[in-house]
């Protein structure tokens, strides 16, 4: 357990030092999911803001949705998704995921992250969460850094 507490850390750190060094929002958008998925090993890997959806009306039913599961500020796992957020995010294939508010400095959630896998106890209900708040906090931070303000 030490030791994979030791891994799950080491990759963190290297998620974030990618995070540091991203200098634009067309390269957090192209290369943040990429390296998600290869250091995690993750299916699928994508997140949605407010400002992408209002672009995309046909997603705003399952943005609004996830927003409310996701009202607390916390991360959420499950197996049981409804279709409407399941499709939003992911391709057919994704049997369980994680959703992750991306809150800025101030606790502002600015988008969503998923994370989706083929394997439906991957992301199961009762996994905890800890890492995965950590991560989304780290991710809204960038994003708010990155992008262009109103």
């Amino acid at each position: 357990m030490a030791r994979e507490n030791e891994q799950i850390s080491d990759s963190f750190s290297n998620v974030l030092c990618q995070l540091i060094g991203f200098s634009n929002l067309s390269e957090f958008a192209g290369e943040f999911p990429l390296a998600l998925r290869k250091t995690f090993n993750i299916d699928e890997v994508s997140f949605k803001t407010a400002r992408a959806v209002a672009q995309r009306p046909d997603e705003n039913d399952g943005y609004e949705d996830a927003l409310r599961r996701l009202s607390n500020k916390l991360a959420v796992c499950d197996e049981r998704w409804p279709s409407n957020i399941l499709q939003l995010f992911f391709s057919d294939s994704v049997k369980s995921a994680a959703l992750i508010p991306m809150l800025t400095a101030e606790h502002d959630m600015i988008g969503i992250l998923a994370l989706g896998s083929s394997d439906p106890v991957r992301f199961t209900h009762d996994l905890g969460t800890d890492h995965l708040n950590r991560l989304g906090l780290m991710a809204g931070i960038c994003l708010a850094r990155l992008q262009p303000a109103d």
